[in-house]
This record gives structure tokens, sequence and C-alpha cells, in this order.
């Protein structure tokens, strides 16, 4: 995963017929703290979250961002950003703050009836959780590709990360977690999927040593 990844239903197997297409009026700030603004194409529509397709600019997770149809817009934060085929166009997926305000209908209804959890049964969290936004390099391990994503809290044991494409519960992956200028590996597994939302992680591979510097570091967040 690149800068990216999808479950199902993803941009690049969901069938055309379903998904309705959109040009909405982009304004936002990118990765090198330009203000930018223009038309891209909106797909995979829902009340909580969008799909963006030729955006000119890289942009990072957790930023914000507003999308503008019609005489209406709505503010919306960065989960993903993927490179196109095409050199210097991105795909970027965004979460949207307010979907009472949702200037668009979803592109169906199946796949949008709201976040659906699946979680599978493990012990009583033995760390403690902190509200911190971190980057967090995914790598599903049946593919090539890297995604950035952030992660909305993090513990010494595991993470939940923002993405409107979950992987499915189980996934093994392989995370790299920058901790100030230090980059941390671990293996890890999906153990909780909420579609259009999220997806809960467990880190299953992350030696003592890199643990308690992890640890540390959270705490010392909140002193």
């Amino acid at each position: 995963m690149e800068n990216k990844r999808s479950s199902a239903p993803t941009p690049s197997s969901t069938p055309s017929q379903a998904r309705q297409e959109l040009t909405v009026t982009v304004s936002a700030v990118d990765a090198n703290g330009e203000s930018f603004q223009q038309a891209a194409r909106a797909q995979d529509l829902t009340p909580e979250s969008v799909l963006l397709a030729g955006i000119r600019h890289p942009v990072q997770p957790g930023r914000e961002i507003e999308l503008r149809f019609k005489d209406t817009g709505v503010q919306g934060r960065v989960a993903w950003t993927r490179e196109m085929e095409r050199p210097g166009t991105f795909q970027v997926g965004v979460n949207v703050l307010e979907p009472s305000k949702c200037p668009w209908r979803p592109s169906g209804t199946s796949q949008f009836e709201g976040p659906q959890s699946l979680t599978i049964p493990r012990e009583r969290r033995r760390h403690t959780r902190y509200k911190l936004a971190l980057g967090v390099e995914v790598h599903e391990s049946k593919s090539v590709q890297r995604v950035q994503l952030s992660s909305t809290d993090v513990s010494a044991s595991g993470c939940y990360l923002e993405t409107i494409f979950p992987l499915p519960v189980g996934t093994p992956l392989r995370l790299s977690i920058w901790v100030r200028a230090e980059k941390l590996d671990t293996d890890a597994v999906v153990r909780t999927c909420d579609a259009g939302v999220g997806m809960g992680v467990e880190f299953t591979g992350l030696g003592s040593t890199d643990r308690k510097r992890l640890e540390g570091f959270l705490r010392a967040q909140f002193l």
C-alpha cells in the first residue's frame, strides 16, 4: 500500500454502474503549507465520507479540507492519500466532519447503512490508550502498496487508525510508527473494523524495548 488501501468495496473494484460521481471544489492546505483550490471528482459518496480523485497537490492525513458542491460547503478531514498512475495526481479519502450538512446523496444504500463494527473477543486492554494523532505506515502482507494513515488513539499494545476503507478483521499487517524522529516497526493484526470510519489494530510484534519506548513517549505527551 503506498498511500492508500482499500478492502471491499475498493475504488478500483466497485462496479462503475453502482458508483455516483460528482464534481466538487476542494480548498485545502497541501503538505508544503501552500493553500490551493481546485475541482476534483468525488466518488463513493456517503454523508460520512467521500473519495476524491485527481487532486494535484500532496495532502497529509489529518489535514482539514473544505468540499463545496453547488452552493453548499462541508468540512472534512483527510484519512489517506495515494498517488495515482498519472504523476503528480492523488486519490484522497476524506471523512466528513458534519454529516448532517453533507450536500450530496449517497452513491448507494446497502454499503452506507452506518458503521458496522466487527470485533473478535480479546482480553481486557492492559495498556492505557491516549487520544493522539501519529503517522502510521500500513503494509498489508498481500499487497506491495503502503498506506499513510493517522491514528486517533494509541496505546503500547495497539491503535485505532482512521480510514474510510478499513481492512477485514483478522488481516495481518506490518506497521511503521513514527515516534519523534524514530520509526518503530511491528507486525499487527486488525481487531475491529468500522466501515467508513476506521479500524483497530493490535501490535503483535513489538519488542519489549520498543514497547517501553512507545509507552514512555505516550505518557510524556500528557504530562
